[in-house]
């Protein structure tokens, strides 16, 4: 069943920092779909970043840290986006998506949202896969109005080795906020 706001969302307002970065992208779509997601999740708190391998980089990543009142730790969790322009390169989306797990806590996969999917085959695949990876997957009409987003699926939460998740840090997010990540533990 597809839910409007999935649980992490609707919990952004308990987390304490947020860091957002965003890949520069080939597609003429994605740039205005990224930029525009990314502004969305986090207002204006972004920066743009450039990578060559597209499986080792996601189109949006978000960093978060949430405190709770009743329990000691801080939760990190590093949440990333691939974003497809549409269905016909969503399946490789999927598995873009899956390499994300190897550093990502949760990974989402999205793309427009049409009326052309029900009876579809490709979209039913899409939608197995995701399932079986644990990836989330997101449809939306317009991606700057948070009112026409449909969550799919939930993305599972993971547990990535922490190397690979500071490694990925360290090569793919900025120095300045990389500094801002390490004043969170302070």
């Amino acid at each position: 069943m597809a839910n409007k706001v999935p649980k992490w969302y609707a919990d952004l307002p308990w987390i304490n920092s947020v860091v957002m970065s965003t890949n520069r992208l080939s597609l003429p779509l994605r740039p205005r779909t990224a930029n525009r997601l990314a502004m969305f999740l986090c207002g204006k708190r972004y920066e743009l970043n450039f990578a060559d391998d597209e499986f080792a980089r996601p189109d949006v990543t978000l960093i978060a840290i949430q405190t709770f009142v009743y329990v000691p730790d801080k939760l990190f969790e590093v949440i990333t986006f691939e974003i497809k322009p549409n269905i016909d390169s969503a399946m490789e989306g999927v598995f873009e998506t899956a390499a994300h797990s190897a550093f990502a806590h949760r990974s989402y996969l999205a793309f427009p949202d049409s009326k052309d999917y029900d009876n579809n085959p490709l979209f039913d695949r899409i939608l197995d896969e995701c399932e079986r990876f644990g990836l989330g997957l997101i449809l939306f009409e317009d991606v700057a109005n948070w009112d026409t987003y449909t969550f799919e699926v939930s993305a599972e939460r993971k547990d990535p080795d922490p190397q690979s998740v500071n490694d990925f840090i360290k090569g793919q997010i900025s120095e300045k906020s990389r500094e801002e990540i390490k004043r969170w533990f302070r």
